[in-house]
């Protein structure tokens, strides 16, 4: 007696196979052309990501998204970050108090093109996203004492992009500075590649102020007040958190340890 497993023809399994293998590319396809749009239009055309996204208060996940969630750009983009950019560009000071401790646990981030599942990116990510997370909520906390209008989730979703908008910068500029200074010092184009490599870091740098300036400008949509009000909350905001989070980084750093 044969199993229905058994039973089923050989030229159906091939189309099966196919079907899945299509549905998979398919997906990549449409999460690679809607995450690399919401980069596009949160630096250049920022208005319908603000509305549609970050200013969405709503706990429930869209149902067909134009754009990357917040969670999910943030995932996807600081574990960019941390296999391309961080081994080789480093880290800043602030950022570095963080995650110096995890440097164990970055170790372990998958890095093999079969191991590059979401499920598998998103696990190792939590402990990064909880920062983030824990940052919005200092944040909120602070725009609510000086404004009286925050909104948690408003904020996740603001800092989620904020965070994903540097850690792709970071990555970017660690995958081609290195080419623009080889172009740079090269004796054939000494003064033209000295130009490029100028107009290269002037690039980088604006593109920097530009990410600060959208966050700026958001945050000042969220709340309603006044851009003085709010950029005191946030500098209030950032203090806060660093003064905060490098002790618990430094008291935690025997169990971050144990993942090396």
């Amino acid at each position: 007696m044969t199993t229905d497993k058994e039973s089923i023809p050989e030229w159906l399994k091939e189309i099966d196979l196919a079907r899945a293998t299509e549905n998979i590319i398919l997906g990549i396809v449409l999460f690679a052309g809607r995450y690399f749009k919401s980069i596009w239009q949160a630096l250049f055309s920022p208005s319908a990501i603000q509305s549609n996204v970050l200013l969405n208060s709503e706990i429930k996940p869209l149902n067909s998204p134009k754009f990357s969630r917040p969670l999910t750009f943030l995932v996807v983009s600081g574990f960019f970050y941390l296999v391309a950019a961080k081994p080789s560009f480093g880290v800043p000071i602030l950022v570095g108090s963080i995650l110096d401790p995890l440097n164990g646990l970055i170790e372990q981030l998958p890095k093999k093109m079969e191991d590059l599942t979401l499920a598998k990116i998103s696990a190792f990510m939590v402990p990064f996203v909880l920062f983030v997370a824990l940052y919005s909520l200092f944040a909120k906390i602070v725009i609510n004492k000086i404004t009286g209008s925050a909104n948690f989730k408003v904020q996740l979703n603001i800092h989620c992009y904020t965070a994903g908008l540097f850690a792709t910068l970071m990555t970017f500029v660690a995958t081609f500075e290195g080419y623009a200074w080889d172009f740079a010092l090269s004796d054939s184009t000494s003064i033209f590649g000295a130009i490029v490599q100028v107009a290269y870091l002037l690039a980088m740098f604006g593109l920097g102020i530009l990410i600060l300036g959208r966050y700026v400008q958001v945050e000042i949509m969220a709340t309603g007040e006044k851009w003085y009000r709010v950029i005191v909350s946030l500098l209030t905001a950032f203090l806060g958190y660093w003064v905060f989070v490098v002790p618990l980084m430094y008291l935690l750093s025997p169990l971050a340890e144990r993942f090396k």
